[in-house]
Formats: structure tokens, sequence, C-alpha cells
């Protein structure tokens, strides 16, 4: 069957099931991707990771497509001049839009306009997370610095994501209101009516061998890229503890990496030693000083991580326990504090939830749930 041949009384079908597939499930996983992104805590943002990249495919597959798919899911399709653009919005304002088989002219304004903005959200989401987590394809790319800028700019797009699902949507509803065609129901069977005023294209059939070959060259690209990303992140070295700083500090404490501290603040720590958070944790001279050079030399200034940054702020005249930080206190106000009750050593023991914490970095994909929630005290039972 063509696309030109009639179906159920005139009906004909004009969207192919790749083409259905693309767009409802973009628009879920779009869905989704906004109420993980707004909503859920950062430790749990990978699955908000996951979606993009879910959505990254989607969209990848999309455009090649756009190229070798059936005729209404080409882009070719439906690329019109601005003046047909203006004038179908005027049609709708007089209530007589002109019916199209494929998308009307603001229509593919509008599917473009997504696309484009989908896209440059992805591109925003992955140097977000190269950069600011050192995370993902760009984690040896982009500095945190980039990582931030395009952090705002992808909090921007998402707003402007969500300006444009709802035009979309309106669209949708007025155009099937005017025209007397559902046009949801068409993405969902795929047939539109034909009428005189709306002849069906002269059809171009769907190229799969060509789409799939196409994919598999951008799959193979993809993965070399990934492996390429493997790579440890020039801005977070391998740093192994000093043994001076593990032996001394080990015995009471996790020994906390020097990056989360600015160099004065650990300056600072280790020159009141005689009252060390109410405890007297005096060392020989020696053993202090070659502590506190190893600190300094390795604080917060000299990394370019998410936590060096947010807590390498920290006034060197405040108090200098990580935990009253109010980066700090934000990422964990989820939590419950009986989990840290539960925790030996406290909040201050990082190790217990975060397994990467010896090396600095923190990522929100090495967060051990499981050993968490195992450390939660059990909800007490309702007394008969």
């Amino acid at each position: 069957m063509t696309i030109n041949d009639p179906i159920n009384d005139g009906h004909v079908p004009v969207w192919d099931m790749p083409t259905r597939i693309y767009h409802w499930g973009q628009a879920g996983l779009v869905t989704l991707a906004l109420v993980t992104g707004f909503l859920i805590p950062t430790d749990w943002l990978n699955i908000h990771v996951i979606i993009g990249t879910l959505i990254a495919m989607l969209l990848v597959f999309r455009v090649v497509w756009g190229f070798f798919g059936s005729e209404y899911a080409r882009f070719g399709s439906f690329i019109f001049h601005p003046r047909r653009v203006v004038e179908h919005l005027n049609s709708v304002l007089e209530r007589a839009p002109a019916p199209h088989l494929g998308h009307n002219p603001a229509g593919a304004v509008m599917v473009t306009l997504l696309m484009v903005v989908v896209g440059l959200m992805l591109a925003s989401g992955y140097i977000l997370l190269g950069g600011t987590y050192k995370e993902g394809p760009f984690a040896t790319v982009f500095s945190y610095a980039s990582g931030e800028s395009a952090g705002s700019v992808h909090t921007l797009l998402a707003y402007g994501l969500i300006g444009l699902v709802l035009i979309h949507v309106l669209g949708v509803w007025v155009e099937s209101r005017l025209s007397g065609e559902n046009l949801i129901r068409a993405m969902v069977s795929g047939v539109k009516r034909q009428t005189a005023a709306a002849p069906a294209w002269p059809p171009r059939s769907a190229r799969p061998l060509t789409t799939g070959f196409v994919l598999t060259g951008i799959g193979y690209l993809i993965a070399v890229g990934l492996v390429w990303s493997l790579r440890q992140p020039p801005a977070v070295p391998r740093l192994a503890p000093d043994p001076i700083y593990k032996a001394e500090c080990g015995g009471c404490h996790w020994v906390y990496h020097p990056s989360l501290l600015p160099a004065a603040t650990w300056r600072r720590l280790m020159t009141g030693l005689d009252d060390h958070f109410g405890e007297d944790a005096s060392l020989a001279p020696e053993r202090a000083a070659a502590i506190t050079a190893w600190l300094t030399s390795h604080g917060a200034e000299t990394w370019d991580t998410l936590p060096a940054h947010r807590l390498g702020t920290l006034d060197p005249a405040g108090p200098p326990r990580i935990t009253t930080a109010p980066f700090w206190k934000r990422q964990h106000s989820h939590i419950p504090p009986a989990i840290f009750k539960s925790i030996k050593g406290g909040p201050g023991a990082c190790d217990a939830c975060h397994t990467d914490a010896d090396s600095g970095r923190f990522s929100f994909r090495r967060i051990d749930r499981q050993h968490r929630l195992l450390l939660q005290p059990p909800s007490p039972k309702a007394t008969p």
C-alpha cells in the first residue's frame, strides 16, 4: 500500500509507524525529563541522565528518518515558505484553515522548533554533565565554568520547551476543532482524511536499510567517543592520601579529601588542633607541618570538581565544619536525620554512602543508595 491508497472511506496512511513511535516516545520521555529535572534530588540525577540519553537516541533516529523515511516523515515534506506560514495562521484566525495531509505550515514550524530546542537541551545537558559533574562523554573536555554556564542555558531551554509544548498542544486542539479531524487520533492510527483540497503528494518510499547503515555508523562514532571519555579528567587527578595524614587523622574519622576545603581553612584547622571541635588533637610540630603542607597544596583551589568549587568558597573565618556549609545542607536536605544518626561518624562520614568519596568527585552515579536505605532504622510498629 502506498500513501495514495485510500482506506476506510477516503482515509489514507500518512504517518508511518517509526514516526508515530518517535512522536509518542519523545512526548513521554520529555515529560519525564522535565519532571525529574525539576523535582528530584541531585543524588537521583542518574535517572534524568538515562531519560536524556533515550531522548538523544530517539532524536538521532528521527533526524536520520527525516531524510530516509516515508513521504510525510521527510523534512522536505514540511518545509514551507514563511508566507505560507503567515497565510495559514490567518486562516486559523478566520476559523477556516486549509487542510493538509502532512504537517500544516504552522505545525511544521513548531515541529522544527521542538526538535531544535530538544537538541540544544541535550547538548547543554551533556556539557553540564561533563563540566560540572565530570561525567559522561564530555568529562575530559569541558571545565566546571563551562558546565555551569551550560546548566543555566539548560534551565532556560527547559522553561522554553514547556512553553512550546503548551503552544503545540493548544494548536493541535484548535486545528482539530476547526478542521473537524482529530489530529491526535491521526498520530495514533497513522491515517488522515483525504480531501480534494489536500491531495497526497507523489509518494516516496521509506529506505530502512539506508537508515540502518547510517545509524550503525553514528553508533560506531558514539561508541568511540564513549571509550575516549573513560579517561581520567585532567582536572580531577588521582591522588593517594598522604600517609602521615591518614595515620594521624584516620584513626578518629574518615580521612577527608583535601579538595573539600580551601587552603586557608585547612591551615586554620591545623593551627587549632589543641581545640579540634572540642577535643585536643595536637600533633608533633613536624608531623602537623607535613600534613598542613599536603592539605594546603591540594586544597579546593587546585581542583575543578563541583564540591571543590562549592565548598572552596567558604569563608575562612567561618565555621570550618563541612556539614554546616549551605551547599552541603542543600544537597542532603532530603535525607532523614535518622539515617545520619545510624552512621558511624555521623553526617561527616562521607564514605558511608559515596563510594567515590576518596577521589573527591562525589558523583551522583557513585552513591550507594542500598547501603543508605539499610542504615535507616525501621518504622516503629503501631501499638495494639
